[in-house]
C-alpha cells in the first residue's frame, strides 16, 4: 500500500501540471484484476463530465500482447469498436497494442492511433491529454512526451460526448464489453492505478 501511495504522489508532482485542476476527479488504487472492471455509477459520472481531460495509469506490460483496452468509454451499441454504427459511434479507448505499443482511439465518424513503444516486461506510467476543444492529444510514457498530434479531420470523441448521445453508456477498465455484454479487448497485464484529471 505505502509502495501504491508514493507512486500515486509521484503522479501528482509529475502530472498536475497538465491540468487545470490539481486534484484528480477520479483516483484509483485499489482495481480488481478480473477485467473489464465497469466503473461505479458514482466514479462514471465524474469522468463523463469531462470533454478535456487527462488520463493517468500506470501497468505492468509483462504479459501484454495483442491490443488491450486499458480504460475506455463505450456507446451501449458498441461492438468490437464500431462495428454496430460505424459512422456515428462515440467510442474512446486508451491502451496497449502488443508488448510496446501505446494508443489512443477515437471514433466520432472515423478513427485515429497514436502509436509509440513503450517499455516492455516492466512497470510503465502511461497517460494520454485528450483537447478535444482543440482537436488534439498529447501521449506521455513515465512522464516524458513522446508524441503529439491532432485527429485532422476527424472529431475526438469525449466522455462528454460519449454520454450526451447515449444515456446508457458506461465506462471500463482493462477492456471493454461488445453488444450482448461479451467482453473484448482484455486487458492481461496488472493495472496498479488510475487517475483522470479534469483538463489538460
Amino acid at each position: 500500500m505505502k509502495k501504491i501511495t508514493l507512486f500515486f504522489a509521484s503522479l501528482v508532482l509529475s502530472f498536475s501540471a497538465w491540468s487545470q485542476n490539481a486534484a484528480p476527479v477520479l483516483d484509483l488504487s485499489d482495481i480488481p484484476t478480473t477485467y473489464p472492471y465497469e466503473l461505479s455509477e458514482e466514479d462514471a459520472a465524474k469522468v463523463f463530465g469531462l470533454t478535456d481531460l487527462t488520463v493517468v495509469m500506470k501497468v505492468n506490460t509483462a504479459t501484454l500482447s495483442g491490443r488491450m483496452a486499458l480504460f475506455c468509454t463505450s456507446d451501449p451499441t458498441q461492438n468490437a469498436n464500431t462495428d454496430a454504427k460505424p459512422t456515428d459511434s462515440h467510442y474512446v479507448a486508451y491502451g496497449s497494442d502488443g508488448a510496446n505499443i501505446a494508443y489512443l482511439a477515437s471514433c466520432k465518424s472515423g478513427d485515429k492511433f497514436t502509436v509509440q513503444s513503450i517499455p516492455a516486461n516492466e512497470e510503465v506510467v502511461l497517460a494520454w491529454v485528450i483537447n478535444t476543444t482543440g482537436n488534439n492529444y498529447k501521449a506521455y510514457v513515465n512522464a516524458e512526451k513522446v508524441k503529439d498530434g491532432n485527429f485532422g479531420t476527424y472529431e475526438i470523441a469525449s466522455p462528454k460526448m460519449v454520454k450526451d448521445d447515449y444515456e446508457n453508456a458506461k465506462i471500463y477498465l482493462g477492456g471493454g464489453v461488445k453488444l450482448g455484454n461479451a467482453a473484448f479487448e482484455t486487458f492481461n497485464g496488472t493495472i496498479m492505478g488510475v487517475k483522470v484529471y479534469k483538463g489538460v
